[in-house]
């Protein structure tokens, strides 16, 4: 409702010219994410790892960057997010880089990730031999950049390695190991009276029942000898190993006399393909496991030693040799063709060290600093030319002004990040993790750029747990939650891509089935890969819809037609042409049969998922196709489907109605959050839905009580914000989650899960703010004891928008149109008119509970209480 205070300064107003304000920046955003850095005080637990990993982070959305190691062992794994193999259908890492300083070994260590700067910074100590580190993801290039800074008081030894991903050799074992049948024994392969007997010497011999880390495995390496032990070709020792079902390490320093073109073993618990043994197979290092062998492709020196290591844990396979995995350093450049064909990815790296003659062994004096700058390029990124030629080229134009220059755009990139939103709650642990999910997903998205996977682009093993792909059942689509609201729809980009690109399988699947439109598995990869296969959908019919909704989100946040006309709307209309085909209308309601709420737990009628993401796409599509101005002949179908949709299925519990999970089929599940998913994130519940259907969402979260569920977090949190549910209890929970469940990188774990987890800050910006009805709602779920403040929130309808809590009261409300769309809000102050400023000069005043603000495009409003 519109109520002019006077009408003369009304007229007058709507005289004057309207001039677009310019769009306001939030800068508070840089200085409040820099109040955030977060800090490791001890190396990496989780690398290498195949799934999400636990060490400091860096990234452009493209390049990821994960450091591990020990002081003197520093290793930054590289990984990128084109970096696939089209014959395995995985992620694989890049390489490394390492930093080994010898005078640092046992120091002190200390690493801080500077959020606002996206750096991470080291300070190593041993007495007086001290280095500083400082090391970046260019955000505008393909960098990845090292300074490396003498602040001790002696002379530092470094060298710089580059370690090339194919020479990281795994390979998957069994499950378990089965317990020998014989007593371990050193120098032959115990077969029938044992044979392959090795002629040499082996020192410092040892089997653990458990997996040494890498930077352990150095560290024997570099130790000095035990005195060696002698074997002449037909003696053998007892191994006095322990029983080995989970992890091993068997590791030794070895110099071999001759080695047979057959056999030539050190350590055997039974015959090789039925135990656990470590020898020469004509001349090459075997590592075998109960019929699973790895190979080195190296050769291992004659009357030489070499230490020698082999790993088992987590069903991953590795060898090391003289302390590092089956390595041997790659140069100042190498090149990756993992697939080896025409069409394969491919990648170039070239590092180069500027510190006086550019050698990558190097001494530091104290004061002294040297940047070690690393080039990563993929075929996608030089259009076809040669990848390490390229890198190769980009190095040698590096000079220190070049770098510096770098160093200060990329600065600028993530303050312009930052500065688009910002929130500040009294939990300053909360108010971290906001900042660091912010962190986490600009480090590994970017517009322009192929969408993550599971983990990231921060892939340490060429293993990728579930493949490391986008799982469709939510996991892909959970990484881009937060992202719409807190003003960073661009860094939303790859995931658009990526569904388009799977249009064409989706389009077979569906056909392969007698069905219409698109139908998806469970899993994708990049470029419509299927890494399971065309028949992995475990019976849900949700998936193509429920990765729909992000299509909605962007188009309802940002309002942006040309985006909508080129890459939003064939998707969504591929949707809506399957679900038209595949309801079955009876009893004039359309129902969903032969579906499955959870993985494989079909056949069942009405999944309440499923039915949630229908409703949501028949909701938005009818808005898009008018504002495209097509396919006028559909609404009247789409809107039909939408009104005779089948209700939420519900059951009665100790007096209560709660939601079922199907009318036909499980009424509940174990686990998981799927019986509140068609709240959050379909969205078809909220403030302003139904009382009753407000008082069973209540009911169920009361029932499921889900504050911690290894797949469920990153919907459950904003489920219970969007119907109001007691935000005392939200916090308290939301605050335990972070204690308990994040890794020391803020990235939550729950002994599984990637960045899908970063999920529940959505949350808290909807504590704060909430438009996802077409309103704006300010504060609408939180505790109002509580000072907190934001700005530069985006809203449904393109607005932008800033609002203080203090002393409980609301102050300081603006709002920027960017597309001169109505505006609907509830009133922040109720009972009270409010005056509405328009580009900074007084306008008209509107009262009521609610009511609606005409705007033009780029014109910011000011509303105050009188």
């Amino acid at each position: 409702m519109l109520a002019s205070r006077s009408s003369v300064l009304f007229f007058v107003l709507l005289a004057l010219p309207c001039m677009a304000a310019p769009k306001p920046p939030a800068p508070e955003g840089a200085d409040l994410a820099g109040k955030h850095a977060i800090i490791f005080g001890k190396p990496a637990a989780r690398v290498p790892t195949a799934g999400m990993t636990d060490g400091p982070l860096l990234g452009n959305g493209d390049i990821g960057v994960v450091q591990a190691g020990s002081p003197d062992l520093l290793s930054f794994h590289i990984g990128k997010n084109d970096f696939w193999s089209l014959k395995r259908l995985l992620p694989l890492v890049v390489g490394q880089v390492r930093i080994v300083t010898p005078a640092l070994k046992n120091a002190t260590f200390h690493t801080e990730a500077d959020l606002q700067l996206a750096e991470t910074r080291g300070r190593f100590t041993q007495g007086d031999a001290e280095l500083s580190t400082r090391s970046l993801v260019d955000a505008n290039g393909s960098g990845f950049i090292q300074t490396l800074t003498n602040s001790g008081k002696q002379p530092l030894d470094i060298t710089v390695h580059n370690i090339k991903s194919d020479e990281i050799r795994t390979a998957t074992g069994p499950a378990l190991v089965s317990p020998a049948t014989k007593p371990a024994l050193y120098g032959c392969e115990q077969s029938g009276k044992n044979r392959w007997f090795f002629k040499g010497a082996m020192a410092d011999t040892q089997v653990l029942d458990r997996a040494l880390s890498d930077e352990e495995i150095a560290t024997l390496a570099r130790a000095p000898r035990g005195e060696p032990q002698i074997f002449d070709g037909k003696t053998t020792r007892p191994a006095n190993a322990p029983v080995i079902e989970k992890a091993m390490t068997f590791s030794a320093w070895i110099k071999p006399d001759e080695l047979s073109k057959a056999g030539d073993y050190l350590f055997s618990s039974g015959a090789w393909n039925k135990s656990l043994s470590l020898g020469f197979s004509a001349g090459k290092l075997r590592f075998s496991l109960s019929g699973v062998t790895l190979q080195y492709r190296g050769t291992i020196p004659l009357r030489e030693w070499t230490h020698v290591a082999a790993v088992y844990k987590d069903r991953t396979m590795r060898l090391h040799i003289n302390g590092v995995a089956e390595n041997n350093d790659a140069g100042a450049s190498f090149h990756l063709d993992p697939d080896a064909t025409p069409e394969g990815r491919k990648v170039g790296v070239s590092t180069r060290v500027l510190f006086k003659d550019g050698a990558r062994s190097f001494t530091l004096q104290p004061g002294e600093s040297a940047t070690v700058a690393t080039v990563i390029l993929s075929d996608l990124d030089v259009k076809g030319a040669d990848t390490l030629a390229a890198a190769k080229v980009q190095t040698a134009a590096l000079t220190a002004g070049a770098v510096k220059q770098q160093i200060e755009a990329h600065r600028a990139w993530w303050r312009n990040y930052w500065s688009q939103s910002f929130i500040e709650i009294p939990d300053k642990v909360i108010e971290q993790n906001w900042y660091a999910s912010q962190y986490t997903i600009a480090s590994c998205c970017r517009a322009g750029k192929i969408a993550p996977g599971l983990w990231g682009n921060w892939i340490t093993t060429n293993d990728s747990a579930w493949h490391g792909d986008y799982h469709l059942n939510y996991n892909f689509q959970a990484q881009f939650y937060g992202l719409y609201a807190a003003n960073h729809t661009d860094e939303t980009r790859p995931f658009y891509e990526a569904m388009n690109q799977s249009i064409p399988v989706g389009k077979r699947m569906a056909a392969d089935r007698g069905w219409k439109g698109i139908h998806l598995p469970v899993a994708l990869g990049p470029w419509g890969t299927l890494p399971y296969g065309e028949r992995k959908d475990h019976g849900q019919r949700s998936n193509a819809a429920f990765a729909a909704l992000p299509y909605f989100w962007y188009w309802n946040y940002t309002r942006d037609k040309e985006w909508l006309r080129k890459e939003g709307y064939a998707y969504v209309r591929e949707v809506a042409d399957f679900w038209e085909d595949y309801l079955k209308l009876e009893n004039d309601r359309y129902v969903i049969v032969n579906d499955s709420v959870h993985e494989g737990s079909g056949p069942n009628t009405n999944a309440i998922l499923s039915l949630g993401m229908v409703h949501a796409l028949f909701e938005n599509i009818v808005p898009m196709s008018e504002a495209l101005d097509v396919d006028a002949d559909k609404r009247a179908k789409w809107n039909e489907i939408r009104a005779k949709l089948s209700d939420f299925p519900t059951l009665e519990r100790k007096g209560k109605t709660l939601f079922r999970y199907t009318s036909v089929g499980p009424a509940g599940w174990r686990d998981n959050t799927v019986g509140i998913q068609h709240i959050f994130p379909a969205g078809c519940i909220h403030l302003d839905s139904d009382p009753k259907l407000i008082e069973i969402s209540h009911n169920m979260l009361d029932a499921m009580g889900r504050w911690s569920d290894p797949n469920g977090s990153a919907s459950w949190y904003t489920a219970c914000i969007r119907v109001g549910y007691k935000p005392a209890i939200v916090l308290k929970n939301l605050r335990t989650l972070f204690d308990k469940r994040s890794l020391p990188n803020k990235v939550l774990s729950f002994g599984g899960g990637g960045i899908e987890n970063v999920a529940p800050s959505l949350a808290v910006t909807e504590m704060l703010f909430q438009s996802h009805a077409r309103v704006l709602r300010f504060f609408p779920c939180w505790a109002k004891e509580q000072d907190a403040r934001f700005g530069g929130i985006r809203a449904v309808g393109a607005f932008l928008v800033w609002a203080e809590l203090k002393s409980g009261q609301i102050s300081g409300v603006r709002i920027y149109s960017e597309k001169g769309l109505d505006c609907n809000l509830v009133n922040p102050w109720p009972q009270k008119t409010v005056q509405v400023i328009r580009n900074g000069r007084l306008a008209e005043t509107v009262v009521g509970e609610r009511f609606k603000i005409k705007t033009s495009t780029g014109e910011s409003l000011e509303l105050k209480a009188e």
